[in-house]
């Protein structure tokens, strides 16, 4: 639905023109060396318009920002990275003029975000959300956690799904302007708690939506299969 629903400046949906690139952000950690505790960072980005089979060929992504060890960015510079990355897509947004091989008079092409693909904790950092251990455990919904002495200590209740709120884009943006215009850390940490919200670059871009467009975990779900191995393992234990 997504290819359909975003749409340019001027209304016309990005499927209908004529070089229109739909990219993934991917984040992820990695520890260069052979041992020890060191994690560096890499900000990358693969383009949906190509098939599947060529999509994350090492030749085909793009590295667009790496972030330096020893330790995992802190979700508080998160945003420090990927404001020059949302400079770009901006301005891809809007498009630019390109030379090719086959245009080297150069040709108007667009770009726009069209998801976030990473695991669970590097998402929360891009999009804003709160970690998987506190209270807002999903992103996808508004369902609050028990929590003492900062931990959480009851998941029930989410097999009652009549009591699910899902979030949307128009309470996200609110929660994360309110969390943006604190003027101390104390109360930008009760916008957040109350929330689950904190602001991303990724609202600068108007048309992406941080609770649609960051589906959960992706990476491992999908791409590297988690999912179908836990569906054969819970129809193997009766489960299903």
């Amino acid at each position: 639905k997504m290819f359909d629903q975003l749409k340019d400046i001027y209304g016309i949906p990005f499927s209908e023109m004529e070089n229109a690139l739909y990219l993934t952000l991917n984040v992820d950690w990695f520890n260069p060396f052979d041992s020890g505790t060191y994690s560096c960072g890499a900000i990358y980005m693969s383009i949906n318009n190509l098939p599947r089979e060529e999509r994350f060929k090492e030749e085909n992504i793009m590295l667009v920002g790496l972030m330096p060890g020893g330790q995992e960015a802190f979700t508080s510079d998160m945003n420090n990275y990927l404001d020059v990355i949302v400079d770009d897509l901006l301005e891809l947004f809007e498009a630019v003029q390109m030379k090719t091989d086959k245009h080297p008079e150069g040709m108007t092409a667009h770009a726009v975000l069209l998801m976030v693909n990473a695991d669970i904790p590097a998402a929360r950092k891009v999009a804003g959300f709160l970690g998987h251990a506190s209270a807002f455990a999903c992103n996808r919904c508004d369902r609050r956690l028990g929590m003492e002495d900062g931990k959480v200590n009851c998941v029930g209740g989410y097999h009652s799904f009549d009591t699910w709120k899902l979030r949307n884009n128009e309470s996200n943006r609110e929660a994360a302007n309110r969390w943006l215009h604190q003027k101390t850390l104390g109360s930008r940490k009760v916008v957040k708690n109350e929330t689950g919200t904190r602001y991303s670059s990724l609202h600068r871009l108007a048309y992406f939506d941080v609770t649609r467009q960051c589906p959960p975990d992706p990476m491992h779900c999908l791409l590297l299969g988690t999912g179908i191995r836990m569906l054969k393992e819970w129809k193997t234990s009766g489960i299903l």
